[in-house]
């Protein structure tokens, strides 16, 4: 429906993309179940789908749908200033959230044998442990992950 009305109201496709993904994500959770401030594992997640310069206009939408519920669901100013600090705190420690910020790249599993969309998959997947903190963000320690749990196909 996004998409639909931006395009008949003739906005540029870059300005279309930010909002579509703004829309589909604004209900996204932030917290884990029970948990009262906001889950940095959830918030890399989430800048891994769109980075770092979408996520702060993400959870100032978040923000205003919150504000505008009921008011005694209104999480508060200080969950919301807890959330961009987090996020800051991301991005100037400059942690690993996305494919680009991995110790390992598609060349370095091009020399250990692997192909094609197997890169991408194990790309991906050390992404997800380095995330959820199964993996360290280590040349060696991801060597050695993709070296036991894949074999490259011939």
């Amino acid at each position: 429906l996004t998409t639909e009305i931006m395009t008949r109201l003739r906005f540029d496709n870059e300005t279309k993309n930010k909002v579509v993904t703004l829309v589909a994500l604004h209900d996204s959770p932030i917290m884990v179940n029970g948990n009262t401030c906001p889950d940095k594992k959830r918030l890399k997640k989430i800048m891994s789908k769109i980075g770092k310069d979408l996520i702060f206009d993400l959870i100032h939408i978040k923000y205003c749908d919150n504000s505008a519920q009921n008011p005694q669901y209104f999480r508060g100013e200080d969950f919301y200033k807890t959330t961009y600090s987090m996020i800051d705190d991301i991005i100037n420690q400059q942690e690993c959230f996305s494919i680009k910020d991995l110790k390992i790249n598609g060349n370095d599993l091009i020399s250990m044998g692997y192909k094609g969309k197997e890169i991408g998959l194990i790309l991906d997947k050390v992404l997800e442990k380095v995330i959820n903190e199964t993996l360290k963000n280590d040349f060696k320690e991801i060597c050695d992950y993709v070296s036991s749990a894949y074999k490259p196909k011939p």
